[in-house]
C-alpha cells in the first residue's frame, strides 16, 4: 500500500522534497544561502529549457543524525517558492510506516559510473535489487564505521559491477509496489563503489514516514501528526448510523463515565443518534483500539 504526498498541498504550498543530509555539511556548519535545487535538469552542462531552480528557505535534520555515523542519515528542505509540477518535476509517493522495500529499484544521479572517477554530466540510472537486513548486516559486520540498523537498507549485487558512487548521495531509491513508484530509499553510503561483497547503503524512507509527514503537515495552521497513543484523552464525537470519515466534534475524557466538550456541539441534536469514539485515530481505519458509547445524559451551563 502507498500514500501520496497531497497534489494540492505540494502545488499551493511550498515543496519539501526529502535529501540525504550527507551533503549539506560544510564544517559541521549548513550554509543554507550557498544551497539550490534544480528541478527538471538532465544535462549539468547545459540549460535544457526544463529547469527550475528554487532557493532553501529551512533545513530540518533529522535529530537524531550524527555526521560521524551512518543512521538517520535524512533531511527535509523547504523551498522558498514552490515548484510547478509538469512532466519534468513530480512529487515521488511515499510508503507507508513500516512498509516492507522488496523487488527490483532504480537509483538514479549525476555521480561517478566508477569508483574515483569525475562526475557524470547527464543523469544515469541502474537497477538494484533490494537485500536482506540479515545479509546487509552480515556483510558490513567487521566494519564498526557502518553499522547496519532498521533505519537502512541495502541494494545491489553481491558480485559488485553495479552501485551508485560519489556525487549519487541524497538522490533517491525508487521502487514499485503493485505498479506504481514509491520513494523506497535515499542514497547514504557504502564502501566503494560497485565492489564485489559490498552493497550500497540507504536511508530506508518506511522508517521515516511518520517524521516526513509531521513536517509536510506542520504547514496546516502549525499542526503536527499525532501517534496513536500520545493523546489518550481525546475523544471523537459522531452521529450514529451514519458513515463518517471525519467526526461531528471532539471532546475530553474526564473520567470513566462523564466527557466534556462544546455545547455548540450537542446543542439542538438528540442524545439518542449521538455517540462517543475513545481510542480512535484514525476515522478512516478500524484499528481495534476503538470503544464506541452510547450517551446517557447531556448537561449544558446554564448560562
Amino acid at each position: 500500500m502507498l500514500k501520496y504526498i497531497n497534489y494540492q498541498w505540494t502545488v499551493t504550498q511550498e515543496l519539501k522534497f526529502v535529501f540525504s543530509f550527507s551533503v549539506l555539511l560544510q564544517n559541521n556548519d549548513i550554509i543554507i544561502e550557498l544551497l539550490q535545487i534544480i528541478a527538471g535538469k538532465h544535462d549539468l552542462t547545459k540549460a535544457d529549457g526544463t529547469e527550475q531552480t528554487r532557493n532553501i528557505q529551512e533545513i530540518i535534520i533529522h535529530e537524531d543524525y550524527n555526521s560521524s555515523a551512518p543512521p538517520y542519515d535524512i533531511a527535509l528542505l523547504k523551498l522558498s517558492n514552490p515548484l510547478m509540477l509538469n512532466t519534468y518535476a513530480q512529487s515521488v509517493p511515499l510508503p507507508f510506516q513500516g512498509q516492507m522495500t522488496h523487488g527490483n529499484c532504480i537509483a538514479s544521479g549525476w555521480g561517478s559510473l566508477i569508483e574515483g572517477g569525475l562526475l557524470s554530466s547527464t543523469l544515469h540510472k541502474v537497477i538494484l535489487p533490494i537485500v536482506s537486513e540479515e545479509v546487509c548486516k552480515t556483510m558490513y559486520s567487521g566494519n564498526p564505521s557502518l553499522e547496519i540498523d532498521n533505519t537502512m537498507i541495502c541494494a545491489g549485487v553481491m558480485e559488485g559491477g553495479k552501485d551508485t558512487c560519489q556525487g549519487d548521495s541524497g538522490g533517491p531509491l525508487v521502487c514499485i509496489e503493485n505498479g506504481i513508484q514509491y520513494l523506497g530509499g535515499i542514497v547514504s553510503g557504502g564502501i566503494g563503489c560497485a565492489r564485489p561483497g559490498f552493497l550500497g547503503v540507504y536511508a530506508r524512507v518506511s522508517f521515516f514516514v511518520d517524521w516526513i509527514e509531521n513536517y509536510l503537515d506542520s504547514d496546516a495552521l502549525g499542526w503536527l501528526k499525532v501517534s496513536k497513543r500520545e493523546l489518550p484523552h481525546q475523544i471523537s464525537l459522531e452521529m450514529k448510523g451514519h458513515f463518517i470519515t471525519s467526526s461531528l466534534c471532539s471532546g475530553s475524557i474526564l473520567s470513566e463515565n462523564w466527557v466534556v466538550t462544546a455545547a455548540q456541539c450537542v446543542n439542538g441534536h438528540n442524545k439518542r443518534n449521538l455517540q462517543v469514539v475513545a481510542g480512535e485515530n484514525d476515522l478512516t481505519d478500524d484499528e481495534e483500539t476503538e470503544q464506541v458509547k452510547d450517551i446517557q445524559k447531556i448537561t449544558s451551563n446554564e448560562n
